[in-house]
């Protein structure tokens, strides 16, 4: 009996999508290398400019990887994802407002938990390309099967921080709320 999805082609659209988001991250830092520099100046990072070059070339030596040796690659890819994606998480942490230099300067906006979210989905790719040696061509089933997947991890990574926005950015006070709020802080602080 036949499975309806292969995951062997699962893990081959996997590996490819993660090899295309890896090279579009690497041509954005390449091609706006000052404002990388900059970006990872400011989050802190030794030699910026050094690393400018140094970041965008990994990634694309990990995207020929997961074309070549999908398996290989896929772990290169998840260590890289990991140490990135705990930088990440500390600089939300820490209430800093740096922007990640991601994809070059396709967006100054700060850290949020957007990018955390997008990263684990980006781990999911690289999880699902370690299981295989080399690529095979994909049923529509397969690449359907990954495409679901990212649509929905991508919707819901976008409710998540739209509801994070709207909570702070259309609250209504309600006559009075604001006296208590500050007498309850005034009496717990005594």
């Amino acid at each position: 009996m036949h499975s309806a999805v292969d995951m062997t082609e699962v893990s081959s659209v996997a590996a490819v999508a993660l090899a295309l988001v890896m090279l579009y991250a690497a041509q954005s830092k390449l091609r706006t290398h000052q404002t990388t520099t900059r970006s990872f100046r400011q989050l802190g990072l030794p030699q910026p400019s050094f690393v400018a070059w140094l970041v965008p070339l990994a990634e694309i030596a990990i995207a020929v990887a997961l074309m070549f040796f999908p398996g290989w690659g896929g772990v290169a890819a998840f260590v890289m994802l990991v140490g990135f994606t705990t930088f990440l998480v500390s600089i939300l942490r820490s209430d800093a407002q740096l922007s990640c230099g991601c994809f070059g300067s396709t967006s100054n906006e700060p850290v949020s938990i957007v990018e955390i979210g997008r990263n684990l989905i980006l781990l999911g790719l690289a999880a699902a390309s370690t299981s295989i040696e080399h690529l095979t061509w994909p049923s529509l089933a397969a690449i359907m099967v990954v495409s679901l997947a990212g649509v929905i991890g991508l919707t819901v990574v976008q409710l998540v921080f739209l509801r994070s926005q709207i909570g702070s950015l259309f609250r209504i006070e309600l006559a009075g709320e604001a006296d208590l709020v500050e007498q309850s802080r005034l009496e717990t602080a005594q």
